[in-house]
């Protein structure tokens, strides 16, 4: 037996022990009543359902999911058991841990669990157009290959096909809630929905957020997961108050305001002293950890992230992947002229391509900018975005700027001293919190540890470059952990990538994309 607490837990009988208490008891039709070592207590099934009872009338009793389940044969760190233990007994619950704690699998436990003890049937997650694929769907094929999980994504008919398949698990981006709307609110065995990235219906009166608020109606579970549920401030916490727990919220938003903040001019507000508690009231019942409590995490962890490129620059790697092939067929294809080559191809990716008149074409993908935003407001620390190119690192800089980040953009241009100057303000003031650089600009010794997280917005095309650049956030002696981003739109970029990782050359790397990339 395991003491948690005044309740023993039986592993054996799958029972807990509790102090004797005859309200409990009269609530509990399954409970027993013995004498144990003289004393008389109440001893009542360890299952899902009777935690909940016993933790709502203040009786904390350990879920289940602790004692009597395999985690799928793998081992969770115990951010992930503690995180995944307290959606099994919250219909209604936040997971607030920072990103790379383990937040998506811990979800899928919790749901796997709940499904083989027959409280949950089917799950559908809300995420990021970016996560679809690469987080979600091959977390669960990975790690859970006996649930069967379909991507709903493309036009109407091809999600209606989707939805249709018989699966375990669907997952859509927010903006397919609008597309799928009467299909989603008809398939009632969907009793599980899960909002990734959380902030995104951070605003009640958004369109996405009222077709949010219908979707979660009468669903079994309801759990919201975000590290940062108030990026802007204590009001960004309202929309999910409203759509998980309405019970905790106020009303009206102007209430929850006038409870969080002081207005000090006709526009302008800033949070009162006790605002952090009050979302904290209204956002429970919620988990919270940090990196820092992951003993046994990885110091850098590699992610990538997924976007669609536009339609423009898709015509453009397609034209020109046929140019090499001719190209390779004369033997065109040099250790000289390669990374050139090599170079041209990955700038299309980016989205602002040089023309050979000087001017610069603008093929420019919102998807992968929108993943560079999403990764940046969901890190408690600072951010590198790494960018290849020049016009795209304006771009990029000028794009997070227009969504309310504090960024600051280095490249080859860049005087000296305002180089010095805002290298200084990233490691030692508030702003800039994201900085968007070139990666020719990660001079050997530049120390930029303010940050703990590293975006590249496409490959380079230098080895040398890259390894550079990923050493100035990540130094010997950090005590948190660090993560690299990969944004990948295409199978060229992801066939670089993996050609940096094994340090091809450039022919080498260039003579792999050619022979791994389809005509279409």
């Amino acid at each position: 037996m395991a003491l948690v607490g005044s309740v023993l837990i039986s592993a054996q009988h799958r029972a807990a022990i509790l102090p004797w208490n005859p309200d409990v008891a009269a609530a509990m039709p399954h409970a027993k009543r013995i004498d144990w070592q003289g004393t008389p207590r109440l001893v009542v099934p360890h299952d899902v359902q009777h935690a909940r009872v016993l933790r709502n009338v203040g009786i904390h009793i350990p879920s289940p999911i602790l004692s009597f389940y395999d985690w799928c044969g793998q081992t969770p760190w115990q951010v992930q058991r503690d995180t995944a233990a307290m959606l099994t007994v919250s219909p209604r619950a936040y997971v607030l841990n920072e990103m790379r704690t383990g937040k998506t699998k811990a979800c899928l436990w919790a749901f796997d669990y709940l499904r083989k003890q027959g409280e949950a049937h089917t799950m559908l997650v809300v995420a990021p157009l970016s996560t679809l694929n690469i987080v979600w769907g091959r977390e669960i094929m990975l790690g859970f290959p006996h649930l069967r999980v379909t991507v709903v994504h493309g036009d109407k008919a091809k999600r209606t096909k989707l939805l249709a398949k018989p699966s375990d698990i669907y997952v859509i981006n927010p903006d397919g809630l609008a597309v799928m709307r009467d299909e989603l609110l008809a398939r009632r065995d969907i009793d599980v929905v899960v909002f990734d990235e959380a902030t995104l219906f951070k605003s009640v009166s958004t369109n996405r957020w009222k077709l949010a608020a219908q979707l979660v109606k009468g669903r079994k579970y309801t759990w919201a997961m975000t590290g940062r549920p108030t990026p802007n401030g204590p009001l960004d916490a309202y929309g999910l108050g409203r759509l998980i727990t309405p019970e905790r919220a106020p009303r009206y938003f102007t209430s929850f305001r006038d409870q969080t903040m002081i207005r000090i001019s006709q526009f302008r507000f800033v949070p009162k002293r006790e605002a952090n508690d009050i979302v904290d009231v209204m956002l429970k019942p919620s988990v919270r950890f940090t990196r820092a409590d992951i003993a046994d995490s990885p110091p850098t962890m590699h992610l990538d992230r997924e976007c669609a490129l536009s339609s423009r620059a898709v015509a453009l790697m397609k034209a020109m992947v046929a140019r090499l092939r001719v190209m390779e067929a004369e033997g065109n294809i040099t250790a000289a002229n390669a990374g050139v080559l090599l170079g041209k191809l990955l700038q299309m990716a980016t989205g602002w391509v040089y023309c050979d008149d000087g001017t610069v074409l603008d093929v420019s993908s919102p998807t992968r900018l929108q993943a560079v935003l999403e990764i940046v407001e969901q890190t408690d620390k600072k951010a590198l975005v790494f960018v290849p190119y020049v016009n795209a690192v304006r771009g990029v800089c000028d794009y997070l700027c227009k969504n309310g980040i504090k960024a600051a953009q280095v490249y080859g241009e860049t005087p000296p001293r305002e180089r010095d100057r805002i290298f200084g303000a990233f490691q030692q003031t508030d702003s800039p919190e994201v900085l968007v650089m070139h990666p020719g600009c990660a001079a050997h010794g530049l120390r930029l540890d303010a940050a703990d997280t590293s975006i590249w917005y496409g490959p380079p095309p230098s080895n040398e470059m890259y390894w550079q650049a990923n050493a100035r956030a990540i130094i010997p002696g950090l005590t948190y952990s660090t993560a690299v981003f990969h944004i990948i739109g295409h199978r060229i970029e992801q066939q670089r990538y993996a050609s940096l990782r094994r340090q091809n050359t450039m022919q080498e790397a260039l003579l792999d994309i050619l022979h791994g990339v389809n005509e279409e």
